[in-house]
């Protein structure tokens, strides 16, 4: 049972941390709503025994404000499945003839887990130099996660809420490309987390969009890919 519960506290940090808040324009002033979907496998000593990736599929959305000040919303669901073996010994003294003898018996199996887990962040990001080469970007969200899990027939929820905050720099490949370097903080319940990101946009009209990102998390030592599609107007 141990091992259960560790595994439910562990999941529920990694899977919904999201370190890096900022996200780029592309082009000046354009609104958008988007989907997304990902994938990230943890370096955690208990879940890198899980033989299988944590998925994600979201929705996201920009609004400017300003110019420079952006409204951003976005809702993700993820999901872990995967056997987890576990090992412990049971021990007990034998009373016979000869005296008392001390035995430790070895049990061996696995534990089979399912995790999924809601996230909602919404927050503002502003950009000091929109339009230009160099856009510097910082950013600010509150988070609320929920996660639920199931472990051998045992079932465990819970929810919590924080915030991140992030700063990068929105390099202009074109009017209608950008890549957008960025670094992290979050703060979710009592677990923090850094992180870096790579992201890039490329319109490839005046309506639709291709996104495409890598991140890091170094405490939950989380590797993220996401691609994704975004719809302006």
């Amino acid at each position: 049972m141990k091992r259960t519960t560790a595994i439910f506290l562990i999941a529920s940090i990694v899977i919904m941390l999201s370190p890096v808040p900022v996200k780029g324009q592309a082009i000046l002033g354009k609104r958008y709503i988007g989907i997304s979907g990902g994938i990230a496998k943890v370096s955690d000593d208990v879940l890198e025994e899980i033989d299988d990736t944590i998925t994600t599929l979201g929705v996201l959305a920009r609004f400017p404000v300003t110019p420079k000040l952006d409204v951003v919303f976005s809702a993700a669901r993820s999901k872990l499945e995967g056997d987890v073996d576990y090992y412990y010994t049971e021990s007990f003294y034998y009373y016979s003839y000869y005296g008392a003898f001390y035995y430790e018996y070895p049990y061996y199996g696995y534990v089979d887990i399912e995790i999924t887990a809601t996230q909602l962040n919404g927050g503002l990001q502003y950009h000091f130099a929109p339009g230009n080469t160099i856009d510097p970007v910082i950013g600010a969200s509150l988070v609320y996660v929920s996660v639920d899990a199931e472990a051998n027939g045992f079932s465990e929820d819970d929810s919590d809420t924080g915030f991140s905050i992030g700063a990068g720099l929105e390099l202009a490949i074109s009017e209608k490309a950008s890549i957008l370097p960025s670094i992290g903080y979050s703060n979710v319940g009592d677990e923090d987390d850094f992180g870096i990101g790579l992201d890039a946009a490329v319109w490839l009209n005046e309506t639709f969009a291709i996104t495409g990102g890598i991140g890091y998390a170094f405490d939950s030592e989380l590797l993220s890919f996401a691609a994704g599609l975004l719809i302006g107007f």
